[in-house]
């Protein structure tokens, strides 16, 4: 029972007796899976592990930047009041606001309805759901390059795989509205960190 500890072909190889892998969480990019199939490993995880609470998280993230209460709070703590009201334009009203979903697996599903109560127009991008899905959510379904040009708000829910490796890069956020706010609650290296830093100092996130 693993939480993100790697699982690679070495560990296998000195654990003749193992016979199975669960990990707790969605993802199992942290096991090797060939190698698991090579030492004849089963491997399982729990597709349904925190969908709400995740959800949560990333509404917690997308409000907090928002309303910029991380920068506020530490102004104030620093004894920096005269310089809270400079910082506090632009602020969007999020109500009437776009949030954009990048994939739209079980947790942006379980997102998608704290966007829309708080009145914001709800979009994802995702090649893989049926528009099945994406009708009982409610939910338009974008191009990638849309939902980068047309969101206030970008919530970020992709797995990690060969696929997604540093899918989101340097010509996603130029495209993005440079008022926007990208929240990922997926896998780090989904995103090209280079290319984000480079985008925030530029002004362009």
């Amino acid at each position: 029972l693993c939480g993100m500890e790697p699982f690679t072909d070495s560990v296998f190889a000195a654990a003749p007796k193992l016979k199975m892998v669960i990990r707790y969480g969605v993802g199992v990019d942290t096991v090797d899976l060939d190698a698991a199939t090579k030492h004849g490993v089963m491997v399982g995880h729990f597709p349904d592990f925190c969908i709400e609470e995740v959800a949560n998280h990333a509404l917690t993230h997308m409000l907090a930047g928002a309303k910029k209460f991380t920068r506020q709070d530490r102004a104030v703590h620093e004894g920096r009041w005269g310089e809270t009201r400079s910082f506090l334009a632009p602020m969007g009203a999020i109500n009437g606001e776009t949030l954009g979903l990048v994939a739209f697996g079980n947790i942006a599903q379980a997102m998608a309805p704290r966007g829309k109560a708080l009145g914001m127009r709800v979009i994802a991008y995702d090649p893989y759901a049926s528009a099945e899905v994406f009708e009982e959510a409610g939910v338009e379904s974008v191009s990638f390059a849309d939902l980068a040009a047309q969101s206030d708000y970008i919530s970020c829910h992709l797995p990690l795989n060969d696929a997604t490796r540093g899918m989101l890069d340097a010509a996603f956020f130029s495209a993005m509205k440079p008022t926007a706010y990208f929240v990922n609650t997926g896998r780090g290296p989904v995103v090209n960190e280079p290319d984000l830093v480079a985008a925030v100092q530029a002004g362009e996130v």
